[in-house]
């Protein structure tokens, strides 16, 4: 059965909404939220019992036949879509906008994010000594305007590089992206090479976002870099990107550099062995012996693009130099110690700390009320009560109500101390922590650790 071939007169109400969410989402796989599953129908559910290997069951749905389905559990449901978006599908997330137990009638929902192979940002999907890049690029006689977005990271990069295939494979293979959005299908050539030989995903998107933050606009002088930006923007606000703390841009300019096109780096196994493609026993591999992950993503960077200039060489050199005999040699083994305590007292309270999430904790008072503690990589944080309006015996009643009085809390501050809030903060998962003055003071370091503080 064809989704496109049903009566929808005769359709169940459940059935009506997700055919009319669905229709604004054709060309992605729907993850439809019921309860504790993740359902797909019709021509979706055919894909990802294959896919996914899931058993295809149906659903009655008002029709002579049953709707062909197939489901996720809620709680698995990251496995299953990092899967399906290997394998080239991007996927969209349809969640319950209503909490069932205090709605009468149909349940609300809509799509809340839209994850291609490019998108992700949940950091538990992510390679962390990697970034990983969605694109823009345009076409023009003589250039190509590369620009580069890592969600999860916030780094923005905008290049101008010249109209060579060549050259623009080994930008693209540099920052390591994982999706290209074209505005238009005329470079056949380079779609094709990029699709079958470095398996990136390709997409195609012709609009523009209206605006610029100011501060990425004041430092573009190209127009055609502008266009770069507005037209990667247009595309991420389509798939429900939240770029409000996006306000910074870095303008890279090849001629700074060493050209290794990314044959050479391929054959000489920088980032990858040839044989299995991965990264142990190659030079970056041996190389890395970074604390964090942030380094280990500047290393990688720097490998691929040696610099050129010896003015610039020396003025690295120095800076390493004084690094270590100033700082490093001094202090790296208290800064390991403090480490180690942070994450030694996180795992001996790990029965009252039950979940951890880009800053936010809370705890839950026995008068109905929850305290939420919105903590920054810097001093600085905020504290609120929250009362809970509803049932708070349900556990997972409870963690929706939790969830939704903080999504409330930071829309209406959008103009205050929370617009410096991750991007990633803006999809909360469910909560529920023991704050303490020693374990906040734990977790703060703990955080300056962590790939959402950097770029």
């Amino acid at each position: 059965m064809k989704r496109c071939e049903v009566d929808r007169n005769k359709l169940s109400p459940m059935m009506a909404q997700y055919m009319e969410i669905k229709d604004k989402y054709a060309d992605v796989l729907l993850f439809y939220r019921l309860g504790d599953f993740y359902e797909l129908f019709f021509e979706d559910a055919l894909i990802a019992s294959k896919e996914l290997e899931l058993t295809l069951t149906g659903r009655v749905a008002g029709l002579t036949e049953r709707v062909p389905m197939c489901g996720v559990p809620y709680h698995a449901v990251k496995s299953y879509i990092e899967k399906v978006i290997n394998k080239g599908y991007k996927v969209a997330i349809c969640e319950q906008l209503e909490d069932p137990k205090t709605t009468k009638g149909m349940v609300k929902r809509g799509v809340t994010d839209v994850i291609s192979k490019g998108t992700i940002a949940d950091l538990e999907l992510l390679k962390s000594y990697e970034n990983s890049f969605v694109a823009s690029l345009l076409i023009y006689p003589d250039t190509y305007i590369l620009t580069a977005l890592d969600i999860s990271t916030g780094r923005l990069i905008s290049s101008k590089v010249s109209k060579s295939i060549n050259k623009i494979i080994t930008e693209i293979f540099k920052y390591n992206i994982k999706e290209v959005i074209f505005n238009g299908n005329e470079e056949v050539t380079l779609i094709n090479t990029l699709k079958n030989d470095y398996s990136i995903e390709i997409d195609y998107y012709n609009e523009l976002a209206e605006t610029l933050p100011e501060n990425i606009d004041n430092k573009l002088n190209d127009i055609r870099c502008k266009m770069g930006v507005r037209h990667l923007f247009g595309y991420l606000t389509l798939s429900l990107k939240d770029l409000s703390t996006i306000n910074d841009i870095e303008v890279v300019s090849n001629e700074d550099y060493l050209y290794m096109d990314a044959y050479s780096a391929n054959n000489l196994e920088l980032t990858e062995t040839v044989r299995n493609k991965d990264r142990e026993f190659s030079l970056l591999w041996l190389l890395d012996k970074c604390k964090t992950a942030m380094g280990s993503r500047k290393l990688r960077n720097m490998l691929l693009s040696p610099l050129k200039d010896i003015s610039q060489l020396n003025k690295r050199y120095d800076m390493i130099e004084k690094l270590n005999d100033e700082f490093i040699s001094k202090y790296l083994k208290e800064f390991n110690k403090l480490f180690d305590a942070s994450e030694e007292y996180l795992k001996s309270h790990k029965d009252e700390l039950d979940d951890v999430y880009n800053g936010v904790v809370c705890s839950s008072h026995s008068d109905g009320t929850v305290s939420v503690d919105i903590i920054y990589d810097s001093e600085e944080g905020v504290h609120y009560d929250i009362k809970l309006e509803g049932d708070t015996e349900d556990t997972l009643n409870k963690e929706w109500l939790i969830r939704k009085s903080l999504k409330d809390i930071i829309n209406e501050n959008e103009k205050g101390i929370l617009k410096r809030i991750p991007v990633n903060v803006r999809d909360l998962p469910p909560l529920g922590l023991k704050v303490t003055e020693r374990y906040t003071k734990a977790y703060k370091q703990m955080m300056l650790n962590k790939r959402m503080y950097t770029k």
